[in-house]
């Protein structure tokens, strides 16, 4: 009988844990949440290729840009990576701008992922989540479709197709 006290009372002790872990976890994912930037003016930014060589953002008006940020964790983003390619080669016209958001100490495993997947369009290096925040980035893919002018016209977490990106820029 005794035994069965102390099961009940650890039971109590894991539930008590459970309970201010997800508190917790509730909490810091309120005080952090960024709402993704769905319209407006497209936030600016210059991040370096992976050549090391810096790409702005304004510096593609006048054509349709498509942003996707991603990660090499991410197994959506990997999976989504022929779409873009396909979307990319069938449509030159648009500026397809993969933004990495992996730590600067794997860009190394960057390259080797961007090689793997043989991956055709530029990839731009956000280390320090400074465009990932300013577009509102929380969760990976997230696509954004910016207009010729620099607005914001789509917004979006998940994977595209090509035929679902390149309904989203016609008539851009």
């Amino acid at each position: 009988m005794a035994r069965r006290g102390g099961l009940v009372g650890l039971a109590k002790d894991w539930g008590l844990a459970l309970g201010i872990t997800l508190a917790i976890f509730i909490g810091w994912s309120w005080l952090t949440h960024v709402d993704l930037v769905e319209s407006g003016p497209a936030p600016d930014f210059t991040l370096a290729d992976s050549d090391g060589t810096p790409v702005t953002l304004s510096d593609n008006l006048g054509r349709p840009v498509v942003l996707v940020f991603w990660a090499t964790w991410c197994g959506p983003c990997l999976a989504e990576i022929p779409e873009l390619n396909a979307f990319h080669d069938a449509h030159p016209e648009v500026e397809l701008l993969g933004i990495n958001v992996d730590e600067a100490r794997t860009v190394d495993r960057v390259q080797a992922t961007m090689r793997r997947h043989q991956i055709d369009y530029p990839v731009l290096f956000d280390h320090s989540g400074a465009a990932s925040d300013a577009y509102g980035v929380s969760s990976l893919p997230t696509t954004v479709v910016v207009d010729p002018e620099g607005t914001i016209r789509h917004a979006s977490v998940g994977t595209h197709t090509r035929g679902g990106l390149a309904r989203l820029v016609e008539g851009l």
